[in-house]
């Protein structure tokens, strides 16, 4: 919506513009920075010629521009990396917002026409700056910036050239410097004053810069690009010939957009994009932030131009990468072992694992392949590992692919997701164009967008807040290759560059007829996309074979001679119970509901029955016999498998032993302690509970020599070595020596953070270093809690709590402790120390006092029978998963020694 009024008190031509992304190696990422044209930032980025003219804009009331005291995403910063030789040069050419409307003819396709444009009242007098240190401190007073000489740029050609900072460019431009005196992230703020910068006068007062230049520079001339950044720009288009700002001053600026993630777009608007003044910024979420991506990315109707809070950096040239950090070029995802388990009609769960966060697409479709029926599910968000899909088995009309039909299907990991929304733009003839820089170089990458739920509102084509345009399409499916998503008398259904006119709309003064008025329209992207493709089959199939044991003829499995034998498979991706059967009493079994397409999947024997989704509970417990050939793997393809038979091996000669383990602090009996019994190979052959006696007792196979360690939750563990030589006659052997279990107490301090932030302090590293040496010592596991203090909203605090849980649970890793030691987690301002009393806050000290870290040991971390899945040679068990924190090493070499013979 453009409104022009002859009013000086209300030339507000409004057109609001906001651009928002959310998420190559170093060498070359370096090497494309060099060849980065020109080292100046302002105008050279925004303007890239002297027909089209971007200029810096302040607008107070409008929430436009870093004004004075504005919000922190309207300001403009600059990095000092070394402040003993950087210093900041700068300078602009400030003009008073236009007023006044002056007419002008022109002829184009034979006809006569007119067009009216803003005249410049005339340089703008009485502006000032105020510069502000990393600390929020004022770093300079009030600078009175200059109408001409020394910090004013006179045209285009000095604007393009940048400083002349030792008199070696004699087409640059004099500039002002700052120098800085500490380093960091610099801000700066301007205003009008009538009394010397002590104060700012109305907001209604406007201004803007056709030329400015901000660079980062050596007081010898090196100059650093990528250095200055907002979180949304202000910005004008203006007519280079009046510094008027015209509705048909053409825009074309290019800007760098650094995701969160660390993936940076280099966005160029094409020549056709007529904005008057306008906003960029980037955050993560669409038009809206409802908490649903995929509706709030839809483009709407609005009256007002939302905020647009929360932004990200936009850089004027490529971010300096060596203070700001890419992302690293991601790993390409999988698909789980198997990838799809489930029954024809379905449902059926697809699993597939990524190597990072991001936005995942899910392509289902037929083989040989019917475009028509393809289903693509959108999944936004999806985490780091393992994730799933419960797909409904239907195809993109709704219908349920035939059983035994082949499927192929294909996740898509897009990662660096961007928005782009456009707020009042009415005519936008040459679309934009988006190129990935970093961490890879993609020129024109593809962009979606859903204009169908644009409506027309109104009737009255004189009315500048209607429009009968109507919807326009429908593309977050497939998307366009950039530059693309272009709209001038309607939303240019054929897409075509430079989108078309209706009925001459782009040249008259209505905008009710032109598709951007008041509306809000957004195209989201991704910079990478990366893909993995499987197949499966509409069914499930059967597993056969049959249990026997060597050297006898017949096995009768009852309830009275080794009952419930039962064939269980696991799933190699969670090691979990996938299907599990009863072998009958000639020891056949069948396994029903297996997925397909399954790789080396165990299966196991064991003893009780299981639940399907959960971990195994045990193996075979029966002594007489061998725990050797208790697992086999199995590849699974289309159609059942059989002869997937077990032989048990049934064992000679064993001997029962006996042990007691005893409280070390009152050395009573303890009860219920797990018993782990090592052969010499440290291979885990035997688990054994207590009774309420404290007693334990095994059964084995001779000769014996190993060792025996005893676990319990929240103590130290006990072991001894034992040796038996194979010619004891006894059968029942008692160990001489009781294990204690010491109970495990450790006090771990809080850890404290700075306001806002989730760095790991100096002070803090203390507390945690002490903290790995207990985990790597002792067989414990910790929560981590972590708070924020009073101030500022739940959703904010709860993130950024979650920040400084992943902070600590990243120093722990960082230091040789797996993610299994520890549970992270953030609790927002819940849980504060110091709370408001009376209406009056807490104190600063007392603020520090909420922004901390708690830990809690929760559990002694032993293994369990639960993790058992895998059988060895020479009657020995091993665990999958975490074997090699508890093999038996040096530990052994100082406990006691038995050898029985």
């Amino acid at each position: 919506m453009k409104q022009l009024t002859y009013d000086p008190s209300n030339y507000t031509i409004k057109h609001l513009f906001l651009m928002q992304i959310f998420k190559v190696s170093w060498g070359m990422l370096f090497l494309f920075y060099c060849m980065q044209s020109g080292y100046c930032e302002g105008t050279k980025s925004v303007s890239p010629n002297a027909d089209m003219c971007t200029g810096l804009a302040i607008l107070p009331s409008r929430n436009n521009g870093s004004y004075l005291h504005c919000p922190v995403s309207n300001r403009i910063y600059f990095h000092i990396k070394d402040y003993n030789t950087e210093r900041f040069f700068y300078g602009f050419n400030w003009q008073k917002y236009g007023s006044g409307l002056v007419a002008a003819s022109y002829i184009k396709d034979s006809t006569l026409h007119y067009k009216f444009y803003r005249k410049s009242p005339g340089k703008a007098k009485n502006v000032y700056m105020l510069i502000y240190a990393p600390d929020g401190t004022l770093a300079q007073r009030p600078i009175l910036l200059p109408s001409n000489g020394i910090g004013h740029i006179d045209s285009y050609n000095q604007a393009i050239e940048g400083p002349d900072i030792n008199r070696s460019m004699s087409k640059g431009y004099r500039p002002l410097v700052f120098k800085p005196k500490m380093n960091g992230e610099y801000w700066i703020e301007f205003y009008i004053s009538n009394d010397g910068g002590r104060s700012s006068t109305s907001k209604n007062e406007w201004i803007y810069s056709p030329y400015f230049d901000l660079t980062v520079a050596t007081s010898t001339g090196k100059k650093f690009n990528g250095r200055v950044h907002s979180a949304k720009w202000g910005l004008v288009a203006i007519d280079p010939r009046t510094f008027g700002n015209t509705i048909t001053a053409d825009a074309s600026p290019t800007f760098y957009a650094m995701t969160s993630d660390g993936v940076v777009y280099r966005i160029t608007f094409e020549q056709g994009f007529e904005p008057i003044d306008f906003n960029v910024a980037m955050t993560a979420y669409g038009v809206v932030d409802k908490g649903n991506w995929l509706e709030d990315r839809i483009s709407r109707n609005d009256k007002i131009s939302p905020t647009f809070n929360n932004g990200f950096p936009i850089f004027l040239n490529l971010p300096d990468s060596t203070v700001y950090s890419f992302a690293k070029p991601p790993k390409t995802p999988s698909f789980g072992n198997p990838g799809v388990i489930g029954c024809y009609p379905g449902p059926y769960l697809i699993r597939f694992i990524l190597q990072q966060p991001s936005d995942c697409r899910l392509v289902i479709q037929h083989t040989p392949a019917d475009s028509l029926s393809n289903r693509i599910i959108e999944i936004p968000n999806c985490k780091k590992g393992l994730n799933t899909y419960l797909w409904d088995g239907r195809d993109n009309h709704g219908k349920i692919f035939p059983e035994n039909s082949k499927i192929e299907l294909v996740v898509v990991d897009n990662i660096g997701r961007g928005n782009l929304p456009i707020y009042d733009a009415e005519i936008n003839k040459g679309g934009v164009n988006i190129d990935c820089v970093a961490p890879a170089k993609t020129n024109h990458i593809r962009i979606y967008w859903d204009d169908s739920q644009l409506t027309s509102v109104g009737s009255d084509l004189k009315n500048d807040q209607d429009n009968l345009t109507g919807p326009g399409i429908d593309n977050s499916m497939y998307g366009s290759i950039t530059p693309s998503h272009a709209w001038n008398g309607n939303g240019n259904p054929m897409q075509f560059i430079p989108a078309p006119a209706v009925q001459q709309n782009d040249l008259d003064d209505i905008q009710a007829n032109d598709f951007g008025n008041v509306r809000t329209i957004n195209s989201w992207f991704w910079g990478i996309s990366l893909h993995a493709s499987t197949w499966t089959n509409a069914s499930c199939i059967s597993i056969n074979g049959k249990v026997s044991v060597k050297n006898m003829s017949l096995v009768h499995f009852t309830q009275n001679h080794h009952t419930n034998i039962f064939v269980t498979l696991i799933d190699p991706t969670t090691l979990k119970v996938l299907s599990f059967v009863q072998a009958d009493s000639s020891g056949i079994y069948s396994l029903k509901d297996c997925p397909i397409n399954g790789l080396d999947m165990p299966i196991i024997l064991t003893s009780e029955a299981q639940a399907v989704g959960f971990n195994p509970t045990d193996t075979l417990r029966f002594f007489d016999i061998s725990k050797r050939n208790v697992m086999q793997t199995v590849s699974t393809a289309s159609s059942s498998v059989f002869n997937i038979n077990f032989q048990l091996i049934p064992i000679d000669h064993s001997i029962s032993i006996t042990g007691i383990v005893k409280n070390f602090q009152t050395s009573l009996p303890f009860p219920s302690a797990t018993v782990f019994i090592y052969n010499q190979l440290n291979h885990l052959i035997q688990i054994a509970k207590t009774n309420s006696y404290g007693v334990f007792k095994s059964s084995f196979k001779m000769p014996f020599n190993g060792n025996i360690k005893v676990f319990a939750p929240h103590y130290l563990s006990d072991c001894l070595a034992l040796k038996i030589d194979s010619t004891i006659k006894d059968s029942t052997v008692v160990i001489p020596h009781p294990l204690f279990l010491r109970p495990f107490q450790a006090h771990i301090g809080k850890i404290f953070y700075n306001f806002n932030k989730w760095d790991i302090r100096s002070d803090a590293k203390l507390t945690l270093d002490s903290l790995v040496t207990i985990l790597k010592k002792y067989p414990v596991k910790v929560e981590i809690y972590s708070y924020c203090d009073s101030r500022g909203s739940n959703a904010y605090n709860n993130a950024l709590s979650k920040q400084r849980a992943n902070a600590v649970a990243n120093y722990l890793i960082m230091h040789g402790i797996s993610h299994q030691q520890f549970i992270s987690k953030g609790y927002g301002k819940h849980h504060l120390i110091f709370k408001e009393k009376n209406g009056i806050p807490p104190t600063e000290a007392q603020q520090q006092e909420n922004r901390r870290s708690e830990f809690k040991i929760i559990r002694n971390r032993y293994l369990n029978q639960n993790q058992l899945i895998k059988l060895h040679n020479g009657n020995q068990f091993t665990y999958k998963k975490a074997i090699k924190n508890w093999i038996i090493s040096s530990e052994f070499n100082s406990t006691p020694q038995y050898e029985i013979k």
